[in-house]
């Protein structure tokens, strides 16, 4: 950045011995090999935002030139600067439509990138085209845009945003909304202690009020701007706010005092060479003198009114027509540049178009021959491989025969295998059958065993046990029968489990 400066400087002290900036010098500079290409990018955009206040068709030279190296550069905040400084330099030559392009270019790109700085400055620079076509209703939407992207503490950028949108709603005679605005632009500038901008706003906020023929309000305004001009000593503005003043005194019937300062602000104007400022003067004091039926002064500020007013069309065709000749040559260098580099282009890739038929037709050749290598090598591993698959075929049908051979000797054994099941299925069935059976009999001899012997015996038992007891009052005429009837009734029920067990063993014989 500081080698940036330096050479900076050096572009400024060659505009300032020479009236007209050499371009040869900006090319030996720029071609410094200590310099690198964002270098020469951030030199080219700086020396294009000077060059636009001072030689805008030097400017649109420089600021094309800036877009191209920040391009290659890869640097999208000096591409997007450059963008705008072409954008005001079309503006400043009257393209307009060609300024406003390249403009919005400039805010997509910062947008894109979100750089705060440069989508400021593209709307405010916008805005300001819009109000000088005067297309207020443009200019309004811009701005309200704006105010999307504004930040809570960039004071200086909210202070510019509230001036400009009150000189819209001026233009657009909404006096309520202009006051808002310049109110809420006066309270900044207040809280920052800015007094150059409270000056500015105070001579805008008694215009409004001249306006509105508030003549009282208008007078306090522009009291406020002259005191706070002479007290900063900014001899520019004064002329103009005293000429303000005299209109205002002017509307309100105030001849004499009107007279003596407008002629006042005049004589200031007249000293600091202000053409503008003095043509205004005598505007209105012609008006006066009009007005308070004084022919001859009237007269004789018609004269210099029209004096001045012819001077300042002369010096403004002058410098159009300067301007529309630099515009001619700038335009005629840029084509011609064009037309050059169209040549280099064209010679560059005719020369590329043989390189790559040359480049083609060896490629074309040294595939060819890596294709027939290739290719005689295949065929030989072709016929290696078909001898191989033949030898494999031959394994694979001697190992077929076996494998039918083995096939059918399985085949055989699942038969036998399958008859084997049949039979041992059916035995198995019968030996299921013969197990139920079994299970039957062995449950009929359990409940047998645990009903029918179980009384019979336990009665038995009781019996047996009442002989054998040591009381000698024994009925054994009762005990005996009873003890027998017990006993046959058990051998009963013996036989029967016995015939039960036979019918069984006859079963399993069958």
């Amino acid at each position: 950045m500081k080698r940036t400066l330096i050479f900076l400087g050096i572009f400024l002290c060659l505009e300032i011995l020479d009236a007209n900036p050499k371009l040869d010098s900006i090319s030996n500079i720029l071609e410094n090999k200590t310099l690198s290409i964002e270098e020469r990018a951030e030199i080219l955009v700086l020396y294009g935002e000077l060059l636009n206040d001072t030689d805008p068709s030097l400017a649109l030279d420089i600021n094309k030139k800036a877009i191209d190296i920040s391009r290659k550069s890869g640097n999208d905040i000096f591409l997007t600067n450059s963008l705008r400084g072409l954008g005001i330099s079309y503006i400043n030559i009257g393209l307009y439509e060609q300024g406003i392009d390249q403009t919005i270019n400039s805010l997509n790109l910062a947008q894109k990138i979100d750089y705060y700085d440069g989508i400021i400055k593209a709307y405010n620079n916008i805005g300001v085209v819009y109000m000088y076509l005067n297309q207020y209703d443009d200019a309004e939407k811009n701005y309200k845009n704006l105010k999307r992207f504004l930040k809570e503490g960039d004071v200086d950028n909210w202070r510019n945003y509230y001036m400009n949108l009150g000189v819209v709603y001026w233009k657009k005679e909404n006096f309520k909304k202009a006051l808002e605005a310049y109110n809420e632009a006066l309270e900044i500038s207040l809280d920052k202690g800015d007094m150059r901008e409270c000056a500015i706003i105070y001579h805008n906020l008694g215009t409004l009020y001249l306006d509105k023929n508030e003549f009282k309000k208008s007078l306090d305004y522009y009291d406020r701007a002259l005191a706070l001009n002479k007290k900063l000593k900014n001899e520019v503005q004064i002329p103009s706010i005293l000429i303000s003043i005299g209109k205002a005194h002017y509307n309100s019937g105030n001849f004499c005092v009107a007279e003596e300062y407008i002629l006042k602000g005049i004589e200031i104007a007249s000293e600091k060479k202000m053409l503008r400022v003095e043509e205004i003067g005598y505007k209105s004091l012609y008006k006066l003198y009009k007005e308070t039926e004084n022919s001859e002064k009237a007269l004789s500020a018609l004269e210099k009114h029209s004096i001045l007013k012819d001077s300042l069309i002369t010096r403004e065709n002058t410098f159009k027509i300067s301007q529309l000749k630099s515009n001619y040559a700038s335009i005629q260098r840029s084509h011609e540049n064009e037309v050059l580099k169209k040549e280099a282009e064209l010679q560059e890739s005719v020369i590329q178009n043989q390189a790559i038929i040359i480049i083609a037709t060896l490629s074309c050749l040294v595939i060819l021959i890596i294709a027939s290598i290739i290719l005689m090598r295949f065929n030989r591993l072709r016929k290696q491989a078909n001898l191989e698959l033949t030898k494999s075929n031959r394994q694979i049908l001697q190992q077929k025969e076996q494998l039918d051979e083995q096939s059918n000797k399985l085949i055989k054994a699942y038969q036998e295998i399958s008859l084997m099941n049949i039979n041992l299925e059916k035995e198995v069935l019968m030996r299921t059958e013969k197990v139920k059976s079994q299970n039957k009999t062995i449950l009929k001899y359990s409940f047998m065993n645990a009903h029918k012997i179980r009384g019979p015996l336990a009665r038995v038992i009781g019996l047996v046990n009442l002989m054998n007891d040591k009381n000698e009052n024994k009925d054994y005429d009762i005990i005996i029968p009873m003890l027998v009837k017990e006993v046959k009734d058990l051998e009963i029920v013996v036989k029967s489990i016995r015939n039960l067990l036979e019918k069984e063993e006859l079963k399993e014989v069958g």
